[in-house]
């Protein structure tokens, strides 16, 4: 058995009789020593170990890439001009490496010889099996997917990479000599459910939520490029999003409609039904009738800013991801876009820059026909005149002004990415807000509860 112990320097090997031996190291951190014994060089900081098809020892010196010659000489095979930070890698029987790049998003293969080539990720963070067929989208293009952090390589007898990655789940995926990819453990992000119980479905990273006056739940469920409705009855179904790509996919792939969505992240519907998308990823909020036609509702469907006179119509006006819709009492529906501004379009169709600069990120109304909006760890109700007053939270990471008047922001933690992304309130007054790791029910007796974020559920009938 050997072993490499990066806290000394040192790579060990343990014989049939149990006797402990260094093989590598001197115990003192540097990289002299190459061509001489191995157990008299230094080591910079030993990783994986691997063995060529003639048995000898390889070693991932922290991108420096050294063999053990069976005399027990140290030497450097990887090109003394080519330098790689592989905090991970693996080797073939040649000696060739497959290591973790572009911080551990990407896969890439270096030869005894120095050349690199990527085999796989976009270097991007995140979870994606690549380019797929609509048909198989569990098997896609490697070069074209994307990957959580990597933490483990490894090579099987047919060639295959297996590759194991941690974030927002752990996964192992394997990469074919084709260049293809797959999950072939853990539970990857996914889509699937509709037809059947909420309970059953399969969510990818939903954000936002909204309730109808029949207590019917819509979810915006982000990441699979959705808008799902779950009914009184519990049963859930995809209601605008249809035939875009999953969560298993690159969003890119699948081709262009108007009708594809593209991440987004809240949802809202009026008294008569119409449903309202914060089409985040296409810069734009479409309305989707209560009769079923899905048409643009706000924005050009182009990243940008411009100043919004008196007046305008908000089809004219660009967004720069939306994230957040609502509608109040009055029937105006109302926009967080993104950290710029909080617009409002009249029943007129016209949109006005009512709070600049405040980072909206959901709306709700209860059953008194309030209107609230959390921005910056605060929770505020919109009175007349479209003034503020907070109702709850103390704003750490973000400046909070005096009652009646917009904060000024500060810039917000990392999970602010997060925070009241998804605040909603039933017919009962309970709360539901989306979380980073879940969906968290507030009862009107304050009673707390959690359900997890990658599963549906049926709207609550009471406190």
């Amino acid at each position: 058995l050997l072993f490499s112990d990066y806290q000394t320097d040192h790579v060990w090997r343990v014989d049939s009789g149990g006797v402990l031996r260094v093989v590598a190291g001197n115990g003192t951190d540097g990289t002299a020593g190459e061509g001489g014994p191995a157990t008299s060089a230094q080591l910079q900081f030993p990783l994986d170990l691997g063995f060529d098809a003639a048995g000898d020892l390889l070693i991932n010196d922290s991108g420096r890439f050294l063999r053990v010659t069976p005399d027990g000489t140290l030497v450097r095979y990887s090109p003394a001009g080519v330098s790689v930070n592989a905090r991970v890698a693996a080797f073939d029987a040649g000696g060739n490496v497959y290591y973790a790049s572009a911080g551990g998003f990407q896969v890439s293969h270096m030869t005894t010889d120095g050349g690199i080539t990527v085999i796989a990720g976009t270097g991007a963070l995140g979870f994606s099996n690549g380019c797929a067929s609509a048909a198989n989208p569990a098997v896609g293009d490697a070069k074209t997917a994307s990957f959580l952090q990597i933490v483990g390589l490894a090579l099987d007898t047919a060639g295959n990479i297996l590759v194991a990655e941690q974030g927002l789940g752990s996964h192992l995926r394997q990469i074919t000599p084709s260049g293809q990819i797959r999950t072939i453990a853990g539970a990857p992000p996914s889509f699937g459910g509709d037809g059947g119980p909420a309970s059953a479905a399969v969510l990818d990273s939903p954000r936002g939520l909204a309730f109808d006056s029949s207590g019917a739940l819509y979810i915006a469920d982000t990441g699979n490029n959705r808008i799902r409705k779950i009914g009184p009855d519990g049963t859930i179904q995809t209601i605008a999003g249809q035939g875009g790509p999953t969560g298993d996919m690159v969003y890119n792939c699948s081709g262009s409609s108007p009708n594809f969505l593209n991440l987004p992240e809240s949802v809202a519907v009026d008294a008569a039904g119409n449903v309202y998308i914060a089409d985040t990823g296409n810069h734009r909020v479409l309305k989707l009738a209560a009769g079923g036609a899905l048409t643009p509702f706000a924005g050009t469907g182009t990243a940008g800013y411009a100043v919004a006179p008196i007046g305008t119509a908000a089809g004219t006006v660009p967004l720069d991801g939306p994230r957040a819709v609502g509608v109040d009492a009055a029937g105006a529906v109302w926009v967080g876009d993104n950290n710029t501004r909080t617009l409002k379009i009249g029943t007129d169709g016209a949109i006005a820059d009512v709070l600049p600069g405040l980072r909206t990120r959901s709306f709700s109304t209860d059953r008194q026909g309030n209107f609230y909006l959390t921005a910056g760890y605060v929770a505020y109700r919109v009175t007349a005149g479209d003034q503020l007053v907070t109702v709850a939270g103390n704003g750490i990471g973000a400046g909070i002004s005096p009652d009646g008047a917009p904060p000024v922001e500060l810039p917000d933690p990392v999970n602010d990415e997060f925070e009241g992304s998804g605040v909603t309130r039933d017919g009962q007054g309970t709360i539901y807000n989306v979380g980073p790791t879940g969906v968290d029910l507030l009862s009107t007796g304050c009673n707390v509860s959690s359900l997890p974020a990658s599963a549906g559920f049926a709207p609550q009938q009471g406190p």
